[in-house]
């Protein structure tokens, strides 16, 4: 063998092709078109070598380019490095450079070609016989595609070349059009799988929706929901995350607004479109609204586990979301309308309740208690405002030791509230400890709801409601609590005025001390109820003097200020009240006359040294006692009016007593 030729490797094969089954559901593409025939060569020369089909020389693919795909130089055979060249992938036969050749002659006239020997111009082929048959490739997406079998064979005269060739391309395309049509009943299966996967989906889908809408409790619907989706997808871990506004009573998850703690929750809730994270080991991370047609008011979570969710199971569970979204929105719109109408019903139960009640303690003790029971409070209190003396009292509480406590106006929440004249809502004080609260601390609550007590579009007090739990209060309580603050305002309004009215009717409008009348009441009261008692009767000496000399505005002031000495002069007990003109009468309960005696002196005394200008007062002193045979108001304001009128006879600015 001389150095111009060579040796092949028996069997050997030269190919830059290589068979993917991977691709095989892709569409038909030249890549892929060139893998079937490249498989579909190799077949077909092993079936040549199963055959012991003695053949000299080459095989191989074109496209009708004239670029080879494939060839295939059978063993023992010897030739020229110039055909090993030709005769790899990827060379084209340009019939300028190879001259007459049976391939080009194929392509030109799509007909099988033979050509001998000499009849070659290009030297290398001039000892042998090329052919090409052109082998037609039927595909619904390929149009009349065609490629070339050819051949390089060595002249042999036992051998029918033509029928050989013709004989050999007819098997080569059976081979072709075999894994062709296995290939497309593959897809075709895999198709019809993947629709009835998809019709099998579109059914539990229909299913699921239907059951869905036929409920009216938003918590088995989300928990149903979870469960079909897990019966689905087994081996996925899944979570349902919701507002608080929609909190459950199941044990789910609150929506986490935390960035750096799951972002991809976050985005899906606020933007309403799924996420789809990718995890390692093709673990995938996926964020599903769940929406409604008003609202987003979760994000279900599905975590794969060594599967990747494709485009058509990843809308398969958004629709189902969306669904059971549509279904819990209608769910807590009926809640809603049922919780609205016994809203409705309890607002109008405690107005009815609350404007029955004029009295102003028994009505915070009233609020207190009934709303611990509506909002299932820990702790609850009812807190007045003091604006003269800038303090905040708590009128009414169920925590210990608490009630009647005094803070500064603007200490803790209820001086938030106070200053911003709006509720509020606390969902972990723990958490956020920027307002130091008494309330809190003590009883070691979590939650807070507060709203003002607005009065005349003023801050009177406020209603405070504690939970030891986090995030326990909804906001649909702070508005029930907001409404109801409305109303407990109104309440309030009422017992004030109503107070107020009492007091006016009861007291003096010159010198703020009690009126005759109710002194007589009260008198006559005490006198079945007690067993002693002494009653002082005081007239401004020469006061109709002091009106002549002064006026009459001068003579209002000296009443006031003598009134004003008195009331300084006796205990919350007694009841001072005016008489008549300028006569001022005490009432001093449980008091016997030497007590009397003391007071009146005292404010006898003031009287004289701090009225300006000065005056002095005369008073008359009686007392009784269960000893006495005749015990009545009358004869009691007699005696003492007798004493009166003895210290004025006696010249004024002193006290007499009936004996």
């Amino acid at each position: 063998m001389n150095s111009n030729q060579c040796k092949i490797k028996k069997d050997s094969v030269h190919t830059s092709h290589q068979w993917d089954y991977s691709i095989i559901n892709e569409n038909m593409n030249d890549q892929l078109l060139n893998q079937f025939i490249t498989k579909s060569f190799k077949e077909f020369i092993n079936q040549i070598i199963t055959e012991s089909l003695k053949v000299q020389g080459a095989f191989f693919i074109a496209d009708m380019n004239g670029k080879l795909l494939e060839s295939h130089v059978f063993s023992d055979w010897v030739y020229t490095n110039k055909l090993n060249f030709i005769l790899e992938p990827d060379v084209v036969w340009d019939k300028s450079e190879l001259g007459v050749n049976a391939l080009n002659k194929c392509i030109s006239h799509l007909e099988l070609s033979m050509v001998y020997l000499e009849e070659h111009t290009y030297e290398p082929f001039k000892k042998y016989i090329t052919s090409a048959v052109p082998i037609p490739i039927v595909f619904s997406v390929v149009n009349n595609q065609k490629v070339v079998l050819g051949a390089i064979l060595e002249q042999d005269e036992n051998m029918n070349e033509l029928f050989v060739i013709k004989s050999l391309g007819m098997s080569f395309q059976s081979i072709l059009h075999k894994n062709i049509e296995a290939h497309l009943n593959f897809k075709l299966y895999t198709e019809n799988l993947k629709i009835s996967k998809e019709h099998k989906l579109k059914e539990q889908l229909y299913q699921i929706n239907k059951n869905l809408q036929s409920k009216l409790d938003g918590d088995l619907i989300l928990s149903e929901v979870i469960q079909k989706i897990k019966d689905i997808y087994p081996r996925c871990e899944v979570q349902l995350f919701l507002s608080l506004d929609n909190k459950p009573n199941t044990s789910l998850k609150s929506i986490s607004f935390d960035v750096n703690e799951d972002p991809y929750c976050k985005r899906a809730f606020m933007e309403g479109e799924i996420q789809v994270q990718r995890l390692e080991s093709d673990n995938q991370l996926i964020s599903v609204p769940l929406r409604g047609l008003q609202a987003v008011y979760g994000v279900f979570r599905i975590q794969t586990n060594l599967e990747v969710f494709c485009d058509k199971e990843i809308n398969f569970v958004s629709m189902l979301a969306d669904s059971a979204g549509v279904a819990f929105e209608n769910a807590k719109l009926l809640e809603q309308s049922n919780s609205l109408i016994g809203e409705l019903r309890l607002i109008n139960d405690i107005t009815r309740r609350l404007n029955k009640s004029l009295n102003l303690y028994e009505l915070f003790d009233y609020i207190s208690n009934e709303l611990i029971n509506i909002f299932n409070a820990d702790f609850g209190c009812i807190l007045e405002f003091n604006k003269e003396k800038n303090q905040i009292i708590i009128k009414s509480s169920n925590i210990p030791n608490l009630t009647n406590d005094v803070f500064s106006i603007n200490y803790g929440f209820s001086g938030v509230v106070n200053q911003t004249k709006e509720g509020l809502i606390v969902q972990d004080y723990n958490t956020d400890p920027s307002v130091s609260s008494k309330v809190m601390e003590i009883t070691k609550s979590r939650s807070l709801i507060a709203s003002p007590i607005l009065v005349n579009d003023e801050v009177s007090g406020v209603v405070m409601f504690t939970n030891q739990m986090p995030n326990f209060f909804t906001y649909d309580n702070f508005r029930m609590l907001q409404i109801l603050s409305t109303h407990i305002g109104l309440a309030m309004s009422n017992a004030m005025l109503h107070d107020e009215m009492n007091r006016m009717v009861i007291t003096d409008n010159l010198t703020g001390l009690y009126a005759r009348h109710y002194l007589d009441e009260q008198v006559t009261k005490m006198l079945i109820d007690h067993h002693y008692g002494s009653l002082i009767l005081f007239d401004i000496d020469f006061f109709k003097k002091v009106n002549d000399q002064y006026g009459h505005q001068l003579g209002d002031k000296i009443l006031k200020q003598v009134s004003k000495i008195i009331q300084s002069c006796i205990r919350d007990s007694d009841i001072a009240a005016r008489w008549g003109g300028e006569e001022i009468a005490v009432y001093i309960p449980e008091a016997k006359v030497e007590q009397a005696i003391k007071i009146a002196e005292r404010i006898r005394n003031r009287v004289y040294n701090e009225t300006n200008p000065r005056v002095s007062v005369s008073c008359g002193i009686s007392d009784w006692s269960l000893d006495d045979k005749i015990i009545g108001v009358e004869n009691l304001i007699y005696k003492a009016d007798m004493a009166l009128y003895e210290a004025k006879k006696l010249g004024r600015n002193q006290i007499q007593v009936n004996e």
